[in-house]
């Protein structure tokens, strides 16, 4: 069974119940089950932290933890466990495939390994008891979990009236073993108008996460990923910013191979409410450039900033995949308290993901003086039609890398703190 739809319609709460009672009245011979999520971790945020979950809703559950965390439920017919996993490494969901498993509930199967997807379904199959059930938004058509099980999936028409038209025409409804669900806003108990017109106003409209997230369908986007998002009032007059507002400075260092090397200067204000692009430093990639002279031009750089900000630029982050120019850049720094490291591994998907929330919250700025190019060169970069960009080692891809890196320590907390207007 798949449960699809937007976010925050409480497909992993009404999952995790319907779960839960199928454990509940499993005879006497059904003991094993599993939930398997992104990591073991996100596993047990889900199911054992969430009060909202249904370990802690009914007094018959427990949680043990240790190298197999499992979850305990105490039933008429029994003792069943519920072990927990993660299918981001194929050591990990081996490790809980490997179990005799009466039943599997899988979350976010648009993210899951292709491999373990059709392991599980083998597992699920093998027992003519057993079942899987699966919760999703909408992911790529071309996805196994789509191709080769949902797609000939059967849906109940009255009881899902409100099934986008794209899962409609990609279901052939042959096969009632793989049943479908859809949960739109309109089904969920607990969002509001106003939540739900906020969850609208997310990502721009056509895009992958647009689909994905807020109408929880199937399906590509094209064009560009930020060009009908940015506009004038992205852009802020450099003498109007107020420099001692802005609280911590980091550089993002993305190097070109055959374009462009680029240096950005981000700061983030009071309780990480707004992020400002203060400058950039371009540097073309010729023949003869080479790591000794990118690094004089970026000391010349920073040394200038550096006498505005003194100790608030904390960091500089580079591209992970360039490793000897890390450890030049740290030997050579013209300012040694500033620690040079390597950029963290978030997915691109994520990374663009930050990026359209934070310009659509008006949260990403740039400052007429250097900023106004990285905000240029992001109205050029395309999309992959999955979330992610098109990299054909163009400038623009140099730009968005960089401007990055200079985000990615900040990301998180700006995501903790309501936006004031």
């Amino acid at each position: 069974m798949l449960l699809s739809g937007p976010t925050g319609t409480g497909k992993t709460f009404l999952g995790g119940l319907h779960t839960f009672f199928r454990i509940m009245t499993a005879p006497a011979n059904q003991s094993v089950f599993a939930i398997v999520a992104e990591s073991q971790g996100t596993a047990e945020k889900m199911f054992i932290d969430d009060a909202a979950s249904f370990v802690n809703i009914f007094p018959n559950c427990s949680f043990v933890s240790g190298k197999k965390p499992h979850i305990r439920v105490q039933t008429k017919t029994g003792l069943k466990r519920i072990y927990l996993g993660g299918y981001s490494t194929k050591r990990d969901w081996t490790k809980i495939l490997g179990l005799n498993l009466d039943g599997i509930h899988i979350e976010e199967m648009s993210i899951a390994d292709d491999d373990f997807i059709r392991e599980a379904f083998v597992r699920a199959s093998r027992l003519s008891h057993a079942w899987l059930i699966g919760t999703t938004n909408g992911g790529l058509p071309e996805q196994i979990f789509y191709t080769e099980f949902f797609n000939k999936g059967w849906y109940d028409e009255e009881l899902n009236p409100n099934i986008p038209i794209e899962e409609r025409e990609a279901m052939l409804n042959i096969d009632d073993r793989f049943k479908y669900w859809y949960w739109g806003f309109e089904d969920s108990a607990t969002l509001e108008q106003q939540q739900i017109a906020d969850l609208y106003n997310l990502f721009p409209v056509g895009s992958f996460f647009f689909n994905s997230k807020i109408l929880g369908v199937r399906g590509y986007s094209e064009g560009l990923l930020y060009a009908k998002i940015l506009n004038t009032k992205h852009m802020i007059k450099f003498e109007d910013i107020n420099l001692s507002s802005l609280i911590e400075l980091d550089i993002g260092v993305d190097l070109g191979n055959s374009a462009k090397t680029v240096f950005t200067l981000t700061g983030v204000t009071h309780k990480f409410q707004r992020a400002v692009v203060v400058d950039t430093l371009e540097i073309d990639m010729k023949d003869d450039t080479d790591y000794t002279s990118i690094i004089n031009d970026f000391n010349n750089w920073l040394v200038k900033w550096y006498k505005i900000f003194y100790n608030s630029i904390k960091q500089v982050r580079v591209d992970r995949s360039e490793q000897l120019f890390i450890k030049q850049l740290r030997n050579n720094i013209a300012i040694p308290t500033i620690h040079v490291i390597q950029s963290s591994s978030e997915k691109i998907i994520q990374r663009v993901s930050d990026k359209q929330q934070l310009l659509m919250q008006y949260r990403l700025l740039f400052s007429t003086l250097g900023g106004a190019e990285t905000f240029n060169q992001l109205k050029l970069v395309k999309d992959d039609g999955k979330g992610g960009h098109v990299d054909n080692n163009t400038p623009e891809i140099d730009y968005s890398d960089s401007l990055d890196y200079s985000l990615e320590r900040f990301v998180n907390r700006m995501a903790l703190y309501r936006f004031r207007s």
